[in-house]
């Protein structure tokens, strides 16, 4: 069967900051790379604003490609 699922947002624990978090995976196909960018924005401006301390708004921390 095919998998039409574009992204997986698993529950981690970084155990240096001892702490929870968080991490979503995009796929990895062109189709879906301007999307990933487009997400990556809207967060970093919601980080810029102070959204974390907003009500139902998550910390945007970082990102990578891999």
């Amino acid at each position: 069967l095919m998998d039409f699922q574009i992204t997986k947002v698993l529950k981690v624990f970084d155990h240096k900051e001892k702490e929870e978090l968080a991490l979503k995976i995009l796929k990895a196909e062109d189709q879906f790379n301007e999307q990933g960018l487009n997400e990556i924005s809207v967060l970093r401006s919601i980080k810029e604003i102070g959204g974390a301390s907003l009500k139902n708004i998550i910390e945007y921390r970082d990102n990578f490609v891999f």
